[in-house]
């Protein structure tokens, strides 16, 4: 990339130039990603457990987008085989308007019952809420100075998990675990908002995720008359 060849040269004013002006973590009137996540579930990605910790995958290996709009978008993605031979499949869709995505994730050849988490990266415990069947945070973003606002991230469960809970380590996260997982397709959602466009605070939030989880139990139904 440009910027990063200007950076190696040595020409960091002209760098730090088409940074502030190109940079998706900065807004430009169009909103902004200032969620920092490294190597973690960042905003609602599943993973498998081992001895009690995730067990993240690399990264995907195939892509196909099945649907392109303009109501929806949906992506399947294959994952590499791991060292225990077990390969992961995720169904991906947003629909125009909402908050959240539907995950379905699968895995082929898990020999065992296992553990099965999701959930979202923690920069503190503010703003963290553990529900039944969702877990909810208000992030500070990466530049509390700067963005002076906050991004509100969920994962839901309407399926129901065993357990929702703070998972401990480098980077902790806020997840939902279903237990005695074996690799049948599980569905749950994901999202986020931002307190300076349509969810100004976390009461507000909390009613979006409400809403949906009980438009999930409750869809609308409707009857065609010939």
């Amino acid at each position: 990339m440009m910027e990063d060849s200007l950076r190696k040269a040595g020409q960091k004013i002209a760098f730090a130039d088409i940074d502030r002006s190109t940079s998706f973590h900065l807004d430009h009137g169009n909103g902004m990603d200032a969620y920092g996540v490294g190597a973690s579930l960042g905003c609602g990605a599943p993973a498998l457990m081992s001895d009690g910790q995730l067990v993240f995958p690399y990264c995907y290996k195939t892509c196909q987008i099945l649907d392109n709009g303009p109501l929806r978008f949906t992506a399947e993605l294959t994952y590499g085989t791991t060292a225990d031979g077990i390969t992961e499949h995720r169904l991906i869709s947003l629909d125009r308007g909402s908050h959240f995505n539907r995950m379905t994730v699968w895995y082929d050849d898990i020999e065992k019952p296992t553990a099965l988490a999701a959930g979202i990266v923690l920069h503190g415990n503010d703003g963290l809420a553990l529900g039944k069947n969702y877990v909810r945070y208000a992030d500070p973003t990466d530049r509390p100075d700067l963005h002076q606002s906050q991004i509100y991230v969920a994962t839901l469960f309407p399926n129901g998990v065993s357990k929702t809970k703070v998972l401990k380590g480098e980077l902790n996260h806020a997840i939902g675990i279903v237990n005695h997982y074996t690799g049948a397709p599980y569905t749950y959602f994901f999202g986020s908002a931002w307190s300076l466009y349509d969810v100004g605070s976390e009461a507000q939030w909390q009613n979006v995720i409400d809403e949906f989880l009980a438009n999930q139990r409750q869809p609308l139904t409707y009857n065609i008359v010939k």
